[in-house]
Order: C-alpha cells, then sequence, then structure tokens
C-alpha cells in the first residue's frame, strides 16, 4: 500500500469516527432532555413566609441518562426585575453516567421587599438554563426558558 492510500483509509476512518461519536452524543443530549422532563419528577415550588416578609422559589428536579455517554448537565435558576437585574440565582453542575440519575434541587431567596415590589406589578421573570455537554465536552447545547411571574402571583 502507498503512503496516499494509507492516508486516506486513515482519514475515512476519523470521519467515520466522528459521525458514529456525534450520532452517539446526540442520542445521549436528546435522552437527557427527555428523561428530565418526562421521566423524572420536576416541581417549582413558591413560598411566602408572612405577609410582608421573605420568600423563597425552589426548583427540584431529577436528571436522567438513558444515553450511552457520560453527559455533564448545568441548571441554572435566576429571578430577574422589570429592568433585567438579577434579584438571585442559583446553579447546579450534575455529571450523568450512562443509566444515572441525580436529584437536583435549586433555591432562590427573594427578598420582602421584592416581594412587596412583585405583588404591586412588578413584572419579573424567572429564567431557567439548561446546558448539556458530551463527548468529553465536545459536543454541546444550551436552552434557556423565561417565565413571567408579574402575572402568575
Amino acid at each position: 500500500m502507498k503512503a496516499v492510500q494509507v492516508v486516506g483509509v486513515l482519514i475515512t476512518l476519523v470521519q467515520l469516527g466522528s459521525i458514529v461519536g456525534f450520532g452517539l452524543s446526540l442520542h445521549t443530549m436528546a435522552g437527557v432532555v427527555m428523561g428530565t422532563i418526562s421521566g423524572g419528577e420536576m416541581g417549582i415550588e413558591m413560598n411566602v413566609e408572612e405577609v410582608g416578609g421573605p420568600g423563597s422559589m425552589e426548583l427540584n428536579l431529577s436528571p436522567q441518562n438513558p444515553g450511552f455517554l457520560e453527559a455533564t448537565a448545568t441548571f441554572e435558576i435566576m429571578i430577574l426585575d422589570d429592568l433585567g437585574a438579577p434579584l438571585d440565582a442559583d446553579y447546579e453542575t450534575v455529571i450523568l453516567s450512562p443509566g444515572d440519575s441525580q436529584p437536583v434541587n435549586l433555591r432562590l431567596e427573594i427578598s420582602a421587599s421584592d416581594i412587596m415590589r412583585i405583588v404591586e406589578g412588578m413584572e419579573a421573570s424567572v429564567e431557567v438554563t439548561i446546558s448539556l455537554r458530551t463527548l468529553y465536552d465536545l459536543v454541546g447545547i444550551t436552552n434557556t426558558i423565561k417565565l413571567e411571574v408579574g402575572e402568575t402571583i
């Protein structure tokens, strides 16, 4: 075999390996997203200790990894005032092995003055960001969901 043929075969093998790795990565990420949304328990709870007092918001979920590769999942929750300034934020990163599931508990503390501003009509919002990385951090996605709070309280 000539050197050119050997290089051609090696390039073809690398390309096939890349396609297989990318396919496995997509399968793993889709599995983690679907396992987090439908398979595990998910809940958002808001508590106010007393009228005019501070409050808290909790996001509890249990992401699952039904894929073939290890996945790193970062979950972040942030509450923003009407100008987009963060009132509080929390995040957690978990490493999910194939077939693994781990609980994630995020908590926001909201001051009494911010609770009063929300009750009085401030258009606050909650942003939940999910970031997934797999295949040695070569493949990843990030999605942010924004929920308006002013109308729901």
